[in-house]
């Protein structure tokens, strides 16, 4: 059965005589003798109706939404309500926005190449009608205050802590007001100076700066100001480094992280406020740690209790037997052991959590000695498995004979761990390599990878997040990272974009092409024996994927840009180009 919308014209007037369709209306039409009509029970005006709403479906039958036009029985003026948003509407507008039928608009046309006059069925129209009696025989008296038990107690209550809330927002988020707080927080930062420093107003000061841009300005409409705020917070971090240990603090302690980076669908602010914890973090960890905690002990992180009770459902996602506290931790590390615990059950909030694994990413990159500490925690470990699941090398659950295909929201969850790859990177990229010759980089600032950290950097697992490109710039960082003067690493990557051409399905093949322009694109002493090695295998792909012309064509396309780079000592490689071009 199909289901279709009725979009034709349809006309309804703003006053209605509903006397003709009552019962006595009735009478009267049916009544032979004209002469001797019934009379109507009430005057003629009684039946007169004005129209006072309507409600508006726009879309399909299959989609669509509603909001309607509502007419104020005070002042007889028009509004539109669609949401939360509640505008002024002009009733000499109905008919263009209800009555539905047809209009012309300018499209594109493919063959003209050029705009042309259509006509369309508009997609909105009337949905339903509201008329109200113009003049009832009983007129309602108002409410007046001391009626109000008329009404239930409890919706009484109800009503009023609605309309309570209503006003709070409205001041809350007034324009003047959001700007009379951001001038605050342009005052708390000017403030700031060696005599202020230990000034328990300007903490005081802070939290409340911080409060307002967590809780209000985040939610706003006006976010023009948002981030300069972030700017100012993060300059006051630096000035007074015991306001980012109140900020880390209050993390830890309230649903700030969970509702600013797992379900805040505007990335612009949870990325604001990524920023911020991220910088909260640095000036904390610049910090000896003897002068962090003069006023305050490490804190001893009580190991949990073994419970008997039956273990739930293995869940695929979860890292906790990854992740390994020390029993003595400074505010630091108290907060990074609190996003790591967070990332249990994070696999239900994939639609809104970018930004948490972009936090990650960011602390990353702040100093060796907080990637240290993320070693320290577990935390490549942690992240490698909640992306590999049942293809980690730490997964405990007995794997599946048969990998079972992705659901929609695994493949769009995905695309949502972009800065989890960008963290892995991070990490990996500050861990010592081997080089087969001396290079200028500072071996210091680099960390050892451990045995059981090291399990990420198999084959099977870099196929898998190559493959995926679901973020190829930290990608590439991370291959020129370890195949820079290595040439055990080199022929690894290689053999890894061979395998995944050749598995993949050849319209997934273009997701290599970062990757593969990265590769061969290193500047060291192994470049030319990375090309000359990596092109024969590059052949045999082309050789048995010819059958897809289009891959093919990309193929020639990428290799052909490789004859610049190789200094061959004789023309076999050419040989082989004018073979593939005749095939």
């Amino acid at each position: 059965m199909r289901r279709n919308k009725i979009n034709q014209f349809c006309e309804f007037p703003p006053k209605l005589s509903l006397e003709p369709y009552t019962k006595e209306g009735l009478a009267r039409r049916e009544c032979k003798d004209k002469d001797n009509l019934p009379e109507l029970p009430h005057p003629l005006e009684y039946y007169d109706y004005e129209l006072t709403g309507v409600l508006i479906h726009t879309g399909t039958t299959d989609s669509g939404h509603y909001y309607s036009f509502i007419k104020d029985r005070q002042n007889g003026r028009w509004c539109q309500f669609n949401d939360s948003h509640v505008s002024p509407f002009n009733a000499q507008s109905i008919p263009e926005q209800c009555y539905g039928g047809q209009f012309t608009t300018s499209v594109l046309d493919p063959i003209q190449k050029q705009f042309v006059q259509r006509t369309m069925w508009k997609p909105n129209s009337a949905y339903m009608l509201f008329y109200e009696q113009i003049h009832p025989a009983v007129v309602l008296p108002k409410i007046l205050p001391e009626q109000k038990k008329i009404m239930p107690q409890e919706l009484h209550a109800k009503v009023w802590d609605s309309n309570f809330k209503f006003l709070m927002d409205k001041n809350l988020f007034d324009k003047d007001y959001i700007n009379f707080l951001q001038k605050v927080v342009e005052i708390i930062n000017s403030s700031l100076t060696a005599k202020t420093i230990q000034d328990k107003t300007i903490l005081k000061a802070t939290e409340l700066a911080l409060t307002f841009f967590v809780q209000t300005l985040s939610h706003s409409a006006e976010k023009g100001t948002l981030s300069q705020c972030a700017d100012l917070l993060k300059e006051i971090f630096t000035k007074h480094p015991p306001t980012s240990r109140w900020f880390l603090e209050k993390l830890m302690t309230s649903d700030w992280i969970d509702h600013m980076l797992t379900k805040c669908h505007l990335l612009p602010v949870s990325a604001e406020f990524c920023k911020i914890t991220a910088h909260s973090v640095a000036v904390l960890s610049s910090i000896p740690t003897n002068e962090i905690l003069k006023d305050e002990p490490p804190k001893v992180v009580e190991e949990e209790a073994t419970s008997t009770e039956k273990k739930p459902k293995n869940n695929l996602y979860d890292s906790s037997h990854l992740i390994v506290i020390p029993a003595m931790v400074t505010p630091v590390g108290k907060f990074l052991a609190t996003i790591l615990r967070m990332m249990k059950g994070m696999n239900k909030k994939w639609r809104n959590f970018e930004n948490f694994w972009c936090l990650f990413e960011e602390i990353a990159k702040i100093s060796r000695e907080v990637r240290k500490l993320m070693f320290d925690f577990g935390t490549l470990r942690a992240l490698g498995h909640f992306y590999l699941t049942l293809d980690s090398p730490w997964y405990q659950g007995k794997r599946p004979k048969k990998v079972p295909e992705l659901t929609n929201n695994e493949k769009l969850m995905r695309l949502n761990m972009k800065h989890l790859i960008g963290a892995i990177s991070v990490l990996i990229s500050g861990t010592k390599v081997e080089r087969g010759v001396p290079c200028q980089e500072n071996t210091e600032e680099l960390l050892e990878l451990s045995a059981e950290d090291s399990k990420i950097l198999t084959q099977p697992i870099l196929l898998r997040i190559i493959s995926d490109n679901s973020y190829p710039e930290a990608i590439v960082r991370m291959v020129h990272h370890l195949c820079f003067e290595n040439r055990t690493n080199s022929d690894l990557i290689a053999d890894t974009l061979e395998e995944g051409i050749n598995r993949d399905d050849n319209t997934k093949v273009a997701s290599y092409w970062p990757v593969f322009v990265g590769f061969t694109g290193i500047k060291d002493s192994l470049e030319q024996e990375r090309l000359q090695n990596f092109v024969p295998k590059y052949c045999n792909v082309i050789t048995r994927n010819k059958a897809y012309p289009r891959l093919t064509g990309s193929c020639i396309y990428q290799l052909v840009g490789l004859v610049r780079k190789i200094l061959w000592q004789d023309h076999c490689f050419y040989q082989i180009i004018l073979e593939l071009l005749m095939k």
